[in-house]
């Protein structure tokens, strides 16, 4: 899998809010690494929380930058509490949801 991906990763431990959209809440997770197309995230809850193909919305709190960032993504992979997203833009958001069956 790791000779399969387009950027380099970077370790990371970050905390990170996640939303999935169509869902009424948030949870708390860890994002573990990062890419320029991607990152991974454990969710600090041990039960299935989002599903491949679930669109998300990630705001990471930089704290040495005291900055906030947040990202559009969707889900490419989940396993247990961890899982992958690729981040899309705001008009790729738009564009999946409005073709993604309900």
């Amino acid at each position: 899998m790791a000779k399969d991906r387009i950027s380099e990763r970077y370790m990371t431990f970050e905390d990170a809010t996640v939303e999935v959209y169509g869902k009424s809440s948030d949870f708390v997770s860890i994002m573990k690494n990062l890419s320029k197309t991607g990152a991974m995230f454990q969710a600090k809850d041990s039960r299935p929380i989002v599903r491949k193909g679930d669109f998300v919305r990630i705001t990471i709190q930089l704290e040495q930058l005291s900055r906030t960032h947040t990202l559009n993504g969707q889900v490419v992979w989940e396993s247990g509490s961890e899982f992958g997203v690729n981040f899309i833009t705001e008009q790729q958001l738009f564009s999946r949801m409005m073709q993604k069956p309900a």
